[in-house]
């Protein structure tokens, strides 16, 4: 005997279910994962590592672009802080 899973998925118009490395859905041509493709392609345009720094427009006022600035500072410093922490904590465990 084959101890081979199968991988079915269920659509969710017809109701039916599909072989799982199917596209579409073999009863009514709908297309399987819809959902789940438009997740995955709204995920990847995130940018993931991107660290919540202010953002700095051109419109602002001077004094606001320089508090901005001071600001941006301070965060990159206190990222750089962790970073170090995280770092010597890790090389320490290990």
């Amino acid at each position: 005997m084959s101890n081979k899973r199968i991988h079915n998925k269920k659509c969710t118009t017809c109701s039916q279910w599909t072989d799982g490395k199917q596209h579409t859905c073999l009863y009514c041509g709908e297309e399987l994962d819809k959902e789940w493709k438009k997740e995955i392609a709204k995920r990847k345009l995130v940018n993931p590592l991107a660290l919540p720094i202010i953002k700095i427009n051109p419109e602002d006022s001077l004094g606001l672009q320089i508090w901005k600035r001071i600001i941006h500072f301070h965060q990159l410093v206190f990222f750089m802080l962790v970073s170090w922490v995280v770092f010597f904590a890790y090389s320490f465990v290990h």
